[in-house]
């Protein structure tokens, strides 16, 4: 089944991501001075564990800012494998995730990266939308998107 858009339709969702992305925004100028913020320390780069010895090569990355909210989803059927996504807000009103790519599997490598978003990242159809949904950052998908989920499934 396919869904056409209407030039008024791709217009309304267009305003609406706008909208979106301008509350996002302006919700974070604020905290520029608010007291908030603080002084987060998180580690960067991977590690493993062979035959008992641990090997990483993380460093310690600084900032000011603050947790928006965060999100943990395992990536295997027994839990032994999953990621972590940290949302951040920073002093400059910037956006980054920290991703926590983990495993308790003995040999294999977990790996945490920071990355920085843009609100679109966190809506609908970007590469974070589940993280923005579980920080109240993503608008509802409409009843086209949907339907086009729902015909993806079967």
């Amino acid at each position: 089944m396919e869904t056409q858009t209407t030039y008024a339709e791709e217009l309304r969702e267009e305003a609406d991501r706008a909208a979106l992305e301008e509350r996002i925004l302006s919700a974070a100028r604020p905290a520029l001075e608010d007291e908030r913020m603080e002084t987060i320390t998180l580690e960067i780069g991977s590690e493993t564990t062979i035959d008992g010895c641990r090997q990483d090569n993380l460093r310690p990355v600084t900032f000011e800012g603050e947790e928006v909210g965060s999100r943990h989803y395992y990536t295997d059927e027994r839990g032994t494998r999953g990621v972590n996504e940290t949302l951040y807000r920073t002093a400059d009103g910037g956006l980054v995730v920290y991703v926590e790519d983990w495993s308790r599997w003995q040999g294999e490598i977990s790996s945490c990266k920071l990355v920085r978003v843009r609100p679109a990242d966190l809506d609908v159809g970007g590469r974070f939308e589940m993280l923005g949904r579980a920080c109240n950052m993503a608008r509802p998908l409409t009843l086209a998107e949907a339907l086009e989920q729902s015909d993806d499934e079967h």
